[in-house]
Order: structure tokens, then sequence, then C-alpha cells
């Protein structure tokens, strides 16, 4: 599943079939300059310098993915994670060193006269080698490369046959290419994949090229699209010595070859492109974004997928230590995260540990920088941000395997509300702080946002363009990748500002589960009961949902979800019910409501939600009935009243009225799902303004309570009377009925004030038998029921709690 629109609310529907994954990785920004396919061999015989003089630059820049409707975390950039001009250019130059004494130490050396008598044939490669492929990705879990590519007649890695002639019949020999015609038998991924035993005096090897042949060419063959002359070289296998290089294996080449086959490279970026990236449906927490695409007509048949990167990189505060200086430079991101990556999280996966992963993506983070005040190294600066990429990804066939086209389906979620988004400020922290130094500012609210997208296109053999993969230092031009910046714009503000708007009109039959019943700080699933037919139908396929907000009250403040702020609508498998889950915040007590919103800021629906009090400012040990109260007061079935000092009182001695002996019946039931809007109201003085209206409702739908048959023919519940003690025993009598419960019944309890004709009669005897009540003993040893006395509320927890254990249980 992925976040997506709903139709029909303002916004285009996801088509993927196979999408929603998030992935949770720190993105390696340029990663080293030697160790992608054949690439050992090729470098690490520089005139018998070892593999470990290479220059390597590992430096980690952070990011975050999502995979076509997901998100995923960014963590806290610091200075040491910065890739900077500097260091790439000591690089190159120590490289270009490197190249200098190997170009040097080759004119030194002779040719060996045996070796020229052998025969090299070169076939003709089966096509260009697309500079700009990865053919690995960085894993985070295991910290290595991980192969893509899977060889094929359609492979973006093309081949060519190479045959030698002058070989040992029967002896398995191996041989790789190379740029350079050197003498030396070192390992690498060529050697090891082009191996054959020689019939006769002839063995033919396959191998698979890759632009990484080009790569140490003056360390610019990412910037030129000229043939490269290729060279191959052939050993016994016996004689290849696994990731080493010496002198003194030079010796062991049967053929080094002179002559060598010209190889054309062709750039990806030169034959893949993006345009016209355009800002759509804007949503309060998501936008789409729609786009053209245009793959060259060499890619026919090989293509499988494009994806659109999303990096969303905003900034919110800044804040500079008076004195402050810099160290170093600070340089743009590079690469873009690998389209699907490592350690990904699926929409529709709603275990605990995709749950935590989601949760954490959109909290707002704090960064600081590192530099010196006063000639001392100190914390200059810290900020506060939000950071993740989202993958939005299609297969070719879905768009009708079209070599161009639009797609309009795209999208970005997690947004905050009435928040701009864009691109100003840089791409990182340290263009701002150096700024604010020079204008001797201490303070920037909004400093920066970054908003950029990159098109990725998997191909059939499973390699990638527009990665960072294995990318190479070198290659991080932003038309390499196809970067877009995208357009400025204000996602929407919620419509529903205040508790009043929150009506028994627009609840929309959302209910809380576990009775209405929530704990603080803890996971809350809400079903939404009548969800409409767009979004059932996103659920139902799986292949996206609607992506809510959730807003607590009585203040409406947003409430963090287990899906990165956004309520993903899913259906539960076991009741067939739609839901959202939301995270409670600490501390709250007695009845809160809690509204969901759309993408486009429209109410959904609303429900209250009770969080156990847990305690009564005027209810101590010696209230008649406090353990009983203070059970009412944990299971949530009353929350009493908000005094001014901020706590509860109970008020044990007001007497019970009918609309709150409702309420009281309703919570005791469970709070059952019931549809208002549905409901018929057989009650001339019940309206959606009475208090506990659907309550009430509940209890006359149950037939627990028919009210008065008033003169004119209409009916009355007369909700603010006050519940006697006959009344209650009706009421508590016919739940158990609803409720087809089977108490255990005691013997006959006689009470002096209780006859035949007395209302109710039978359902006080059965109350009796029940435990629920015991009456009064009189001064002559006499039981009374006191029948016509209004119940009072401390009173009322004794008799729920008992109704709970001996009844209901």
């Amino acid at each position: 599943m992925c976040l997506g629109f709903p139709a029909g609310g303002g916004g285009a529907v996801l088509r993927r079939a196979s999408c929603g994954k998030v992935k949770v990785m720190a993105r390696k920004g340029w990663r080293r300059i030697v160790g992608a396919v054949a690439s050992v061999s090729a470098l690490a015989s520089l005139a018998a310098v070892a593999p470990s003089a290479l220059a390597d630059e590992t430096g980690a820049v952070s990011g975050v993915g999502s995979f076509d409707g997901a998100v995923a975390q960014s963590p806290t950039m610091s200075q040491a994670q910065q890739q900077t001009d500097a260091a790439r250019k000591a690089l190159k130059e120590k490289n270009d060193k490197l190249q200098a004494e190997y170009d040097a130490r080759q004119q030194s050396q002779p040719d060996t006269g045996a070796r020229e008598a052998s025969q090299v044939n070169y076939g003709k490669p089966s096509g260009p080698v697309y500079i700009g492929l990865s053919t690995s990705r960085w894993d985070e879990k295991t910290q290595q490369d991980v192969s893509l590519w899977k060889p094929g007649d359609n492979s973006m890695v093309p081949y060519i046959n190479v045959t030698v002639k002058g070989l040992e019949s029967g002896v398995e020999y191996c041989t790789d290419l190379s740029q350079y015609n050197y003498d030396g038998v070192g390992y690498s991924d060529g050697y090891s994949n082009a191996c054959a035993k020689a019939s006769g005096s002839t063995a033919t090897f396959k191998i698979y090229l890759s632009e990484v042949h080009a790569e140490s060419e003056g360390f610019s063959g990412k910037y030129k699209t000229d043939p490269v002359r290729l060279y191959a070289h052939v050993a016994k296998r016996s004689d290849i010595v696994r990731g080493e290089y010496s002198e003194s294996t030079s010796d062991k080449l049967v053929v080094s070859d002179k002559t060598g086959v010209l190889v054309n490279f062709k750039k990806l970026s030169d034959v893949v492109s993006i345009s016209n990236l355009r800002v759509e449906d804007i949503g309060a927490q998501t936008v789409g974004l729609k786009y053209d695409y245009k793959l060259d007509a060499a890619l026919k048949d090989k293509v499988a997928q494009i994806c659109l990167t999303t990096e969303v990189y905003r900034g919110y505060s800044l804040d500079v230590v008076k004195n402050a200086q810099t160290n170093g430079t600070g340089t743009a991101w590079g690469a873009p995260e690998y389209c699907g990556g490592s350690d990904v999280v699926s929409d529709n996966d709603t275990s605990a540990d995709a749950d935590a992963k989601r949760e954490d993506l959109h909290k707002i983070r704090t960064g600081t920088w590192s530099g010196t005040v006063n000639g001392k190294a100190a914390t200059i600066a810290t900020y506060t941000y939000q950071s993740w990429t989202r993958f939005n990804t299609h297969d070719l066939s879905e768009l009708g395997g079209k070599l161009s086209g639009t797609v309009d389906d795209a999208t970005v979620t997690m947004l905050n509300p009435s928040t701009k988004y864009g691109n100003w400020g840089g791409s990182n922290a340290y263009a701002v702080i150096q700024d604010m130094i020079k204008k001797k500012e201490t303070h920037r609210t909004d400093p920066w946002s970054s908003l950029q997208t990159y098109l990725q296109v998997k191909f059939t053999d499973g390699t990638f363009f527009g990665t960072n993969g294995s990318g190479w230092w070198g290659y991080d031009d932003d038309a390499a990748y196809k970067k877009q910046s995208v357009p400025e714009f204000t996602t929407k503000s919620l419509a529903a500002s205040a508790e009043s708007s929150l009506t028994a009109g627009n609840a929309n039959n959302v209910n809380g589960s576990n009775g209405g019943v929530a704990t603080a700080k803890s996971k809350y699933r809400i079903y939404i009961d009548n969800l409409s037919k767009e979004c059932k139908a996103l659920a139902n396929k799986g292949e996206s949902m609607c992506s809510w907000a959730a807003y607590i009250y009585s203040s409406p403040t947003r409430l963090s979800t287990p899906d990165g702020q956004n309520a993903l609508v899913r259906k539960e498998p076991q009741s067939g019910r739609y839901y959202v889950d939301v995270n409670t915040p600490a501390g709250y007590q007695g009845t809160h409501k809690i509204a969901l919103f759309n993408q486009d800021a429209k109410l959904q629906g609303w429900t209250s939600v009770r969080f156990p009090v847990s305690k009564f400012d005027d209810v101590t040990s010696k209230t008649p009935h406090a353990a009983d109260i203070q059970w009412l007061a944990g299971t949530a079935i009353t929350e009493g009243w908000k005094n001014k000092k901020g706590g509860f009182d109970y008020r044990g001695m007001n007497s019970v009225t009918r609309q709150d002996m409702a309420a009281f019946l309703y919570r005791l039931a469970g709070s059952p799902s019931f549809d208002v809007s549905k409901a018929g109201n057989p009650f001339r003085d019940v309206t959606s303004r009475t208090p506990h209206y659907k309550e009430i409702l509940w209890l006359a739908s149950t037939g627990v309570t028919t009210g008065w048959a008033e003169r004119d023919g209409s009916r009355t519940f007369r909700g603010m009377n006050s519940v006697v003690r006959q009344d209650m025993a009706a009421f508590l009598r016919r739940l158990a009925d609803y409720e087809k419960a089977s108490p255990a019944l005691g013997a006959d309890v006689a009470f002096g004030d209780v006859s035949a004709s007395t209302p109710h009669s039978a359902d006080i005897a059965w109350l009796a038998k029940t435990g629920v009540t015991t009456g009064w003993t009189e001064r002559d040893g006499s039981r009374t029921y006191r029948g016509m006395r209004p119940v009072v509320r401390q009173d009322m927890a004794a008799f729920l709690h008992r109704m709970n254990a001996n009844v209901l249980k």
C-alpha cells in the first residue's frame, strides 16, 4: 500500500500495484573510488601501488526515503558528514598522481616477446557502455555493496566475446579487460566471471563490460563519451592472486594484448529526461506532483520502472551564538537515494517495529554545527528541521509501455498544514549560518527549505540509473541525476479550528476502540464506519490509502501517529472495519474529542474519547462507596466535573439524571458502535444539542427505555428528571436482557415497602437476587428498598460496579 489521494477528494488516485515502501538508512554520499565491477584489477596494478594506497572517500551524507507512498528518516546532519569541494579536489589530485606514476613505469618496462606470439580476436560489443549505470547498491544492514545486476540478453551491461589462441588444451584460464596494457595478475570480478577451459589451443571468453573499465582513465571517463580502447589479459585460474598485486606475478600472465578493441560509451543522462515538473492537488498534509518523462528508443524493452525521488529538507529555526566562526566549508548533498534501498518498510506493515520507524520520521529534529567562538572550539549553531525522501514508482507496463508520457500521481506526504515548501536558503544549514554570521544575526525562523526531485530508472536486468548505489565521486552533476526543483507552494490549513464546529451532524459514525476509552500516551485505534467509497476502494485493494490527520480538542492539537503524523486509513482483516491509529498524548484526563481531516483539510468525522481520571478531589477514603467511585473513574465510565483548580470532582451526593443514566449504561455496555445519523429519534424533547444525545438514542434503540407517552401521542424522555431507585432497577434489568446476561441468582429478598403493585417490583426483586442491591435495614430488622428515592451518584457507582461484576461479567 502507499499514501495517496482518495478519488473525488481533489486529488489523483495512485495506481501502483506494488508500492508503499519506506527506506530508513543513512545515505552514502560519495563512495569509494575503487571497488565496483572489474575495477580492482585495473587500479590495483598501478605500478605496484598497493590497493590500500588508493584514495578512498567515504563521507556519509544523511538522507531518508520512501517507496511510492511512504517515507523514511534522516539522521541528524553534522559537519563531519558534509562532502566538501576541497576533499574532492584533493582526492582527484592524489589519483592523478598515481596515474602518472603508473604511466611512467609502463614506459620503462619492455614488452614480453613470448606473449606477442599469442593471438587475441575480439568480437563486436553487444552495445555501448552506459555511463551513470549502477550495478550495485549500498546496504546499510550489511554495510556492503549488494549486486543489482542479473546478466541477460537485454542487459544494460554489454558483453564482448574474446577468443584467445596459443593456450594449453584442458587448462582453465580467466581473463579481464582493462584500458591498461599492463603486466600483472591482480584478482578482480572480471577475472572470476570470464573463465573457460581451452579446447585444443583456443578458448573463448564472454566478458561483460562495465563503465568501470573507463573510470580510471584520467579519472574523467564519466565526463566524456569518446570510445575507449580496452585490452585483454589472460592467466591460468591457478595463477590468479586474489586481492593482491606484485611485480613478481607479472610473469604469470599468459597473454597481455597490446592491440585492444574500441568500446563505445554513452551517457544515460543523455537518453533519460524529466521535464515540466508541476505541483497539483495541494492538501493540508500532502501535495501531488506531475511530470513528463522521456526515454530514448535505444532503451526500448530494457526499462522496468521509473521512480521519482523527492527529497524534503525543511528548516524551522536556526540560532547562532555571538562571535561565532565556522570551520571548513559546506556543500550540497550529492547523489539521491537508491529507489527502494535497504531496510525498507511497507505502508501496510502494521507491526510495532514498522510503526516505530514511521512514527520517528516526522518528528522535528535538532542539529548542531561546530566552529569556534573567540578562537575556541564550540558548538556555534543549533537548528531544528525535518527531513525525509519519498519514492513514487511506476512499472513501465502501467504506463502502457510508453517511452514518453506524463505521470500525474506522484505524492509527497507527511507535510505540515499551513506551511510553505520550496527552495530557499540553500540545501543545508551551513550556508545560512555563514550568512547569519556575516549579518550578525542570532536567530532566523524558516531559515531554509530544499525540495528536490530526481528521476531514477530501473532496468529489466536489475541495474539502476540515477542512484548513489556505487556512484563515483565525479558523477554528481544535477543533469546526470535529472534533478528538478519543486515549485513553491503552501499547504492548506485545517477547516475546523474550534470544538464548537464538531457537532452530532458531522460525527459521521467515527468510533473509538475499547469502548471509547483511551489511555494517555499510548497507541489508540479509531474506526470510521461511514468511510467514503473512494477510500474504501483504496484500502480494499491494498494499493494505496487515504492519508488523514487527527486532532484532539478542546484546542485542536495534532496527534502524532504510527504513520509519521499522517493517519493511514486501513482495513482491519478480522472485523472488516476501517480504521486509523493515533498516539494519544500524555497527561490527558476526562472526555476529549478527536477529529479526522483528509488531505484537503475537510472534516471526515469525530468521536469522543474518555481518558480515565486518576482521582477526584472531593472523594476520600471516608466517602461512601469510595472504591466503587474509583473503579468507575478508572474505567472512564465517569469523569465527573472539572473544578476551578484544574482537578476533577465527583459530586457523589448529586442525583443521577436520566440523561446521565443513559451515558452510564452506554459506557457500561462497552460504548458499542452506533450511527446516530441512521437512528430514529422517538423523543420530542431530545435534540442533537441534548447532553448525551447519542447515548439516549442508543438506549431507546435497545428498548432499555421507552420514555413517557404524552397526551398528544408524542413521547418524551425527560432527561433532566432524577432517576428514582425503582426506575433504576428497570433500567439495569433491561440492560441485562439486552446483553443476554445470565447471572447467578440468590435467594429472594423481601422488602417491606415493595409489593406486587409497586412499579417495577419484578425488576427490584431480580436486582436483589443478583446482589446488586441490598436495600436498607430498618430499626425493627426489616428491609426496605425506598423505590421512590432519587439515586445519588455515589450509590450509582456501587450499583454499576456490582452490575459489572455480578451480571455482565
